[in-house]
This record gives C-alpha cells, structure tokens and sequence, in this order.
C-alpha cells in the first residue's frame, strides 16, 4: 500500500474522469487514485487470470461500480479513447522493444489531448557495470521471460517517438 500512496502523491491528475489501467491486474494502484479522486472511473486492461484478482480486490474495497474490466493482450485489446491518464506499472520488462513501443503508440492514441501516461518501472542504469540490481534483474527476466530491463533514457526515446511530451520534472526514480 506504501507505493499506492506515493503514486497518488505524484501523479498529479486534476479533476481526472477517466483512468487507463494497461496490465494492472492487481489494481492496488487504480484503488488508492480512486480514492484520491472521487469522480475518477477506471477501465482494467489485463488477461484474464489477472483480472479475476482484480475484480476481488476492487469489490472488497467498495469500488466495483466505478470499474470496468476488459479482459485482452494489451496488443490486441482496443483501449478507448479520451482517457485523462493511463497508468502502465511494471509491464514494461514483460515485453521485448518492438512489442513497447506498439503500447505506448496506442496509449497515445487513448488519451485525450493533454492526457497523463504514468510509467512506473525498475529502470537498468544505461551502461553502469556497477548497477548490479538492474543486472540481476535482467538476468532474472532473460531466464524466466526471456525479456530484459530497459534503461530510462531508452523508455524516454520510445515514449518520445510515440507522440509523449516528457514533463521536465520526472527523472529514474520518479513516477
């Protein structure tokens, strides 16, 4: 729950209607920004298996009529329009590059003019040979996924490439 309230803290989303949740199976993120935002309603992109998680949660904290759920491959799933802020938590290391930036173009596409992505990932320091958490981490998701972590300024290129404009305050570390 700690990094739920410290995602509310910075996301900063004034009088936001509609959220994107793209892989956010557990819904610990959407719930606390619900929370927070009284008027906000939430659409979950995840597979099935995640989404039965979800449902749970977000009915045992009172939430269900302000979520909608939409089972799908976020590839493949279509993901509305005119969203005020999307999050994508902890997918990025799940996907190779080409599949990245496929669901960054289309969360571009999502979001109104002006709309909020959130990307909260565990970012390889691009180069270091001392970054021994991103290596394992790597290594870890090379043997059991066979994908990798990406560096900030990696995810920063792609996110750029696909119509983002990066806010001058986010850095590796920041939500």
């Amino acid at each position: 729950r700690l990094p739920a309230q410290e995602v509310v803290k910075r996301v900063k989303l004034p009088s936001p209607r509609h959220l994107l949740d793209l892989g956010g199976g557990h819904c610990q993120y959407s719930i606390a920004l619900c929370r927070a935002h009284p008027s906000l309603r939430v659409t979950v992109v995840d597979l099935e298996p995640a989404l039965r998680i979800a449902r749970e949660r977000v009915a045992q904290a009172g939430l269900a009529d302000r979520f909608t759920f939409a089972p799908g491959d976020l590839l493949r799933a279509p993901l509305g329009e005119n969203c005020d802020v999307a999050l994508l938590f902890n997918v990025v290391h799940h996907l190779d590059e080409a599949a990245n930036r496929e669901i960054l173009a289309k969360a571009h596409r999502a979001l109104r003019p002006g709309g909020v992505l959130a990307v909260l990932e565990t970012f390889r320091e691009g180069g270091n040979p001392r970054d021994q958490f991103g290596s394992l981490l790597a290594l870890f998701f090379g043997v059991t996924s066979r994908r990798q972590t990406y560096s900030f300024e990696q995810v920063g290129d792609w996110l750029l490439q696909a119509g983002f404009e990066l806010a001058a305050n986010i850095g590796a570390g920041d939500a």
